[in-house]
């Protein structure tokens, strides 16, 4: 949030900062529940955090801040909130700056255009049925408690056709007609970004190196056997491919050349199968809002964290993982140079700049809408035809077109994020 003093987004500068913690993980069903034809009206967590954006606009003057200068920022699905208000009449003029890191509205795991797992919650909890509002009444007659586990139980982390992991099971909608009930998204995201119907302001967004390594499981050497005797795991089921068709096997077989090379499918190999986890969760969605959001008239910064140090957020969960020894940060890991945390060592001299640094291109592009730098480089925002970006290491330089070969590769087998089955 923006303030009459230098804004920073860190928890040692607590005099300097307004901050509003929302989580959109712990929503899940409670927040994300849709049943159309019903009286429920769908995305009720996207609705709370509006309700906290017209309390902050209306009361941020009495701690001191500005209600101009509002500025919303998230990680992973709360990055997918902040692009959501994007694009959302309900949020407009609630803020006037936006970062989202290392996630996008665009990822698989971020939008559902089913509700089919409302009727499967509703079945597993008792009740079979195809009429939407005889279930939703039998839903409300049910303990909370009982309704969260349920959901739980259903969501399943491993997804045994793919190699990546599975989808969150209540996620953003779009949404059907509710009495008295305004709509939050009137469209599939991808459309409204197409269309220009956003709500554009400033806006950094960027990822991490190494995106897949919290991602991509337990390659132990059971899982390179059936990986070597199933490619077809490679393919991302947005495609649409029928399993053992031509095509399926063709795209299968481009992904491993491309990727592994001439490598054999082994723990040698687990850098290709982290890239391309990283890349099918969460770097091509990135990508693509960032190269649709172009269209703004506000400009767009793109940034790709690379440091890899000691100020990691889910410490104990990354040294857990089986990929821990592979060099590099992976998901969560720039949030711990954001926030502080009451049990973190006292950090390097390398990680307390990089923290430095960050939270100064933050605070900067909170007050103004233009991260500094604070030294000689400037970061350039992208647009149509060209992509710069800051790589944030111990020093921070301007490198151009982010993962070109990469990319250009998705694209050319016809990969996008967006599920064209879902527009």
């Amino acid at each position: 949030m923006g303030s009459k003093t230098r804004c920073y987004i860190y928890i040692a500068y607590i005099e300097q900062i307004v901050s509003l913690p929302v989580s959109p993980h712990t929503l899940l069903v409670s927040g994300f529940f849709s049943l159309n034809g019903s009286d429920i009206s769908p995305n009720a967590g996207m609705k709370d955090q509006v309700a906290a954006l017209r309390w902050v606009k209306q009361n941020i003057a009495k701690f001191g801040g500005n209600p101009n200068k509002v500025t919303i920022f998230g990680e992973s699905a709360g990055a997918a909130s902040v692009q959501y208000h994007l694009l959302s009449e309900m949020s407009k003029g609630l803020f006037q700056r936006a970062i989202s890191q290392s996630g996008s509205v665009l990822d698989f795991w971020a939008f559902t255009k089913s509700t089919s797992a409302s009727f499967e919650l509703g079945e597993y909890l008792g009740l079979k049925t195809s009429n939407p509002q005889e279930m939703a009444d039998y839903l409300r007659s049910l303990p909370a408690d009982s309704i969260m586990m349920g959901a739980l139980s259903q969501f399943k982390m491993g997804n045994p056709d793919s190699i990546r992991q599975s989808s969150l099971t209540f996620v953003p909608s779009i949404e059907y007609d509710v009495p008295g009930e305004d709509k939050f998204l009137t469209d599939h995201p991808f459309n409204l970004l197409r269309e220009g119907k956003v709500n554009y302001v400033p806006h950094i967004i960027g990822l991490n190196l190494w995106e897949g390594k919290m991602f991509a499981g337990d390659p132990d050497e059971d899982y390179w056997v059936d990986l070597d005797d199933d490619i077809e795991k490679l393919v991302p089921p947005e495609l649409g491919l029928e399993k053992e068709s031509p095509e399926s096997l063709e795209v299968a077989a481009k992904i491993r050349r491309f990727f592994f090379e001439d490598f054999p499918f082994n723990d040698d190999a687990a850098l290709a199968l982290i890239d391309i986890v990283g890349d099918l969760t969460i770097n091509v969605g990135v990508y693509e809002i960032a190269k649709l959001l172009t269209l703004s008239p506000e400009p767009v910064y793109f940034y790709h964290f690379v440091y890899d140090g000691g100020f990691y957020f889910m410490e104990p969960m990354i040294k857990m993982m089986p990929m821990a020894d592979v060099e590099g940060p992976t998901h969560t890991d720039d949030i711990g140079y954001i926030f502080y945390q009451p049990d973190e060592t006292e950090g390097s001299p390398e990680d307390l700049k990089v923290r430095e640094n960050i939270i100064n291109l933050w605070s900067s592009f909170a007050e103004t809408g233009v991260p500094e730098t604070g030294t000689e480089v400037k970061w350039t925002p992208i647009s149509a035809s060209s992509f710069p970006y800051l790589s944030i290491d111990t020093e921070l330089n301007m490198e151009e077109n982010f993962e070109k070969e990469k990319m250009q590769f998705w694209n050319e087998i016809g990969y996008h994020s967006v599920d064209n089955r879902m527009l």
